[in-house]
This record gives structure tokens, sequence and C-alpha cells, in this order.
């Protein structure tokens, strides 16, 4: 879309993937994070890396995918730009929850932590209070609550 006056225009674009829907969108410098759900059936386990730039239209250049997630709820890149959270639901199973990746090549993020939520995350930011950054999380509506995390220890 591009802004002519007060109204959006359709431009031109597009790239979407097929299969998922798209659940949230993060963008940080010349890259952005696409997190995915699926229908009952079909995975929304995927966390889809693209570059974009005034000049043309987003282009995926990778994916990660974490097994076992139904859907990767929110994805959120760090101020500094160094590292990308994603929360993932998958009902009752360990792999729900935080995941914190490394961004020292954004187009690669490097897992350096997962902590599992039973319930999964529905909801993840990262703030920073007194040079240290944390992770705010709320817990899935089965069992509302919210979590918090340290997340500067961890190391890729």
């Amino acid at each position: 879309l591009q802004l002519e006056g007060t109204s959006f225009v359709h431009a031109g674009g597009g790239n979407n993937v097929e299969g998922r829907f798209t659940s949230d969108l993060w963008v940080h410098g010349d890259y952005a994070y696409t997190g995915t759900w699926g229908v009952r059936e079909a995975p929304g386990n995927t966390v889809y890396i693209w570059t974009v730039s005034p000049a043309a239209a987003p282009a995926l250049v990778d994916s990660l995918q974490i097994p076992d997630v139904i859907t990767v709820s929110d994805v959120e890149v760090s101020e500094d730009g160094t590292r990308l959270l994603v929360t993932a639901e998958c009902g009752k199973c360990a792999a729900g929850g935080l995941y914190v990746y490394d961004l020292a090549d954004p187009r690669n993020p490097e897992r350096v932590g997962h902590y599992s939520v039973d319930t999964g995350l529905h909801t993840g930011t990262f703030a920073e209070i007194d040079g240290e950054l944390y992770v705010f999380g709320a817990r899935n509506p089965a069992g509302p609550s919210l979590m918090i995390f340290a997340v500067d220890a961890l190391e890729p």
C-alpha cells in the first residue's frame, strides 16, 4: 500500500506465503519477521524472515520452524536488534512458551533459549529496565497470568 494524500492505494507487492495465516509482524532495519498460525489441522509453526526496502516489495529470505507448535503468536526484535522473541502456543505440550534467538545474523536467527509454558504464551514483548533486557509474556487464556523473563544472560 502507498499513501496518496489521505488514502492508501494498492501499489503492488505480494509475496505472501501459502498454507499459513500471518499472526504478527515486526520490522527492524532491513529485515522483517512474521509469525504464523494455521487452522486446527494445519501448523502455524513458522517464522518467516524477509528483507524490506522502500524500493521493492518484501522478499522472503528464509524461515524458522518450531516443531510441535500450532501458533506463533508474537514476534518482536529488541530495540538494539540483537534478539528476536517468539511466543508459541500448542495447547498442552512442551513446545509452547517463549523462544529467544540471537540476531548476530538477522537472516539466520540462532536459538539461545526456550522456556516451556504448558498452555503456551499468547503475547510477549521486550522491555529494558535498568539496563537489563526482559520479556513480559501473557500465558494463554486457559490459565492466564503475567510471566516475566530475564533474557540478558542467554548466550549463543
